[in-house]
């Protein structure tokens, strides 16, 4: 019996004191696919600390690139054994804090043998890039406030040819790429129930009851 009130009591002052819990805030940067090349600034809201305290900060980099490329012979001589190689590079930054440069690479593709006068299409090839995932949870001062961090996102491209006789191809290329930020407040927030510094009623009764009886049941030991 003692430990039942004893626990209810326990339970009461947990509930005045209220509780942390974590929780997180997004914020997500798209450039959609356009071509190349593109550069484009942004800028990232700093931590709002009457939230709670921040934890870290985690960043999630990724990109995504379209090539085509139609190749033209203007030599006299057929092209043999082409190969078309194709790479585009999409870097972001957001301030001094966090940079990544993640590559979509078309890597030797075969078009074979391209007559004088000719035209070879590659097709459409699409290539998804990696993704740079990386965390920051130290020296997080500057991403507490009010203000915002400043943020930037540029990508380039290139390419290559290899094979005989490839000193006269001419390229047509289409290079489209796209890339997405997100950045993420991970914080421990404090409950509701604790940002007022007044229990409410029911947390004091739970209290008062509490203490009372386990008062009640030191007495009765005394006096048995």
């Amino acid at each position: 019996m003692k430990k039942i009130i004893l626990a209810a009591t326990l339970s009461a002052l947990s509930l005045a004191a209220g509780y942390a819990q974590a929780a997180t805030e997004t914020q997500t940067f798209s450039q959609g696919m356009g071509l190349t090349d593109w550069n484009n600034d942004f800028s990232v809201n700093q931590f709002n600390s009457s939230l709670g305290t921040l934890n870290d900060v985690t960043f999630s980099f990724s990109g995504t690139s379209n090539i085509t490329a139609a190749l033209t012979n203007n030599g006299t001589s057929t092209a043999s054994n082409v190969r078309f190689s194709g790479i585009s590079l999409v870097d972001v930054n957001v301030g001094s804090a966090y940079s990544s440069e993640i590559d979509a690479s078309l890597s030797n593709l075969k078009v074979n043998n391209i007559a004088s006068g000719a035209t070879v299409s590659t097709g459409l090839k699409t290539t998804t890039a990696a993704t740079d995932n990386q965390t920051l949870n130290t020296d997080l001062s500057s991403w507490i406030g009010t203000g915002s961090i400043a943020g930037n996102m540029v990508t380039t491209t290139g390419f290559s040819l290899a094979g005989a006789n490839t000193s006269n191809l001419t390229a047509d290329i289409s290079n489209y790429s796209g890339a997405q930020l997100t950045v993420t407040y991970n914080y421990t927030a404090v409950s509701p129930a604790s940002v007022s510094a007044v229990p409410e009623a029911d947390s004091y009764g739970m209290m008062l009851g509490g203490l009372g009886l386990l008062g009640f049941m030191v007495r009765r030991k005394k006096t048995a």
